[in-house]
Order: structure tokens, then C-alpha cells, then sequence
């Protein structure tokens, strides 16, 4: 089974946690910039929210059925991203 803690986290608080460096500083303020908010706002939510309607179609869903089935797999198939060992 796979858990997910999210914990949130204000952007000057990412900025101490992390180390930024006066380049990454710069780099997020200009991400982070009015102008670039409905960019944002698309790219995370899509332009209608389906973004989070697929996330939250699949709460519950502990087996990933629809996941291992694609890749041909008759059953869960345990995995290491890394070499496992």
C-alpha cells in the first residue's frame, strides 16, 4: 500500500527548507509572477479542473487495478524505481 503525506508549505518557507540561492530566488519570483498565475492555474488544474477530477476518481483505489492491467500484468506487481536489493 502506498501513502502520501502532503504537507504544505508557504514558497518562503520552500526557499529556507531548500537553500535557495539568490539565482533560485530570482528564478521562483519570476515564476511565480502575476502574469504567469492562469498559466499555472491551467497547467495544474487544466482548464476545466480535469486535473483533479481524475485525482480524485482514484481515492480508494489502494490496488492500482487500471495501472497494472495497461502494462499487461494479470496481478499487482511490486517494483523498485531503483535497483531493489
Amino acid at each position: 500500500m502506498l501513502t502520501i503525506t502532503v504537507t504544505p508549505r508557504t514558497t518562503d518557507d520552500m526557499r529556507a527548507f531548500y537553500g535557495f540561492t539568490k539565482e533560485q530566488n530570482a528564478a521562483l519570483d519570476r515564476l511565480l509572477a502575476a502574469a504567469n498565475q492562469e498559466m499555472w492555474n491551467t497547467l495544474l488544474y487544466g482548464s476545466g479542473g480535469e486535473i483533479v477530477a481524475v485525482a480524485l476518481s482514484q481515492v480508494g483505489n489502494a490496488g492500482g487495478q487500471p495501472y497494472w492491467i495497461w502494462y499487461g500484468f494479470s496481478s499487482r506487481v511490486e517494483w523498485c524505481a531503483n535497483e531493489c536489493g
